[in-house]
């Protein structure tokens, strides 16, 4: 139902925008200050209520959604409330994001909320391990505005400076990154990251295993074709990628800790490569960030042909 060829009734993405653009902070698992009047403490939540965004003020009784929301605020009808939430979106200075609707692996939906464009959020931290943005955009790494994972208790992730919140995607599933907490990865399922990103008609002498999508675009930004099943406890099926692969060699290139040497030990038929111990870092990224692009390659290149 339309008014005015307008919306009536606005999605949770349309909402968090309205709110957004309200002065509302967009955080379900924590205490929020109401924009709308004077508010030193926080003393506000946001829930999820079916398909809307409610908005519960302690400190002053106010109860509801984005519009009877703007109602008490403007005293306004509620047509003209909608009529100019519509604007309020129309004119948003605040990129209206993409969502996917998804499950994680025990069944749990998930609401995320990804923007494909925030340049600046994506490189600020990916460019310390030299990688550029071609190559975050052609393995698919977005920036999460806001997660939802809806439990029982609601969980949210949003990308924030100190926080951030990246999106792997592939045509398997999707995973979360979030690299400065102290939980950095929620996963939909269980998939290879840089499968995709593979040419399988041609023919490679080798391809390296290693244990993180980060790992595998720092590689790729050296030249070395690599894949990653997103941590060293997941097992990899080299009968499989044997089958969707032309490759004379798998090489697996672990952290060299006990839990990446005791996981490389696994593999009796591959060969083991590691980050030397006396560099005091345990994986390429951590390598490249300190020594440099020229350096890595060199250190690749010798620790491939020791072998």
């Amino acid at each position: 139902m339309q008014i005015l060829g307008k919306k009536k009734f606005f999605s949770i993405v349309e909402q968090s925008q309205i709110l957004s653009n309200l002065g509302f902070e967009i955080a379900f698992s924590s205490y929020i200050k109401n924009p709308l009047r004077e508010d030193t403490k926080p003393n506000c939540r946001l829930v999820l209520e079916g398909n809307k965004i409610i908005f519960i003020d302690y400190g002053s009784n106010i109860y509801g959604d984005c519009v009877s929301l703007y109602r008490k605020w403007k005293s306004v009808s509620r047509q003209k409330a909608i009529e100019d939430l519509n604007k309020i979106l129309e004119n948003s200075e605040i990129p209206v994001p993409e969502i996917i609707e998804t499950k994680e692996k025990n069944n749990i939906p998930v609401n995320i909320q990804y923007n494909s464009s925030k340049e600046k959020d994506l490189y600020s931290y990916f460019y310390d391990y030299f990688i550029t943005y071609e190559t975050l955009q052609q393995y698919k790494v977005l920036v999460g505005i806001l997660v939802l994972v809806k439990q029982k208790i609601i969980e949210t992730f949003r990308h924030t400076e100190k926080e951030p919140c990246f999106l792997y995607l592939t045509s398997e599933g999707i995973k979360m990154y979030r690299p400065n907490s102290v939980k950095k990865w929620r996963t939909t399922s269980s998939f290879i990251q840089g499968i995709e990103q593979l040419d399988k008609r041609r023919s490679y002498d080798f391809i390296i295993i290693t244990k993180s999508l980060k790992d595998v675009m720092v590689l790729h930004e050296l030249g070395f074709p690599a894949i990653s099943c997103g941590s060293e406890t997941t097992k990899v099926n080299i009968d499989y990628l044997n089958r969707i692969f032309k490759c004379r060699e798998f090489i697996i290139l672990y952290d060299n800790d006990n839990a990446g040497i005791k996981a490389a030990q696994e593999f009796t038929e591959q060969r083991h490569i590691f980050i030397p111990a006396e560099t005091g870092k345990k994986d390429i990224s951590d390598y490249i960030k300190e020594f440099g692009i020229d350096n890595s390659k060199i250190l690749i290149n010798n620790l491939l042909c020791a072998h």
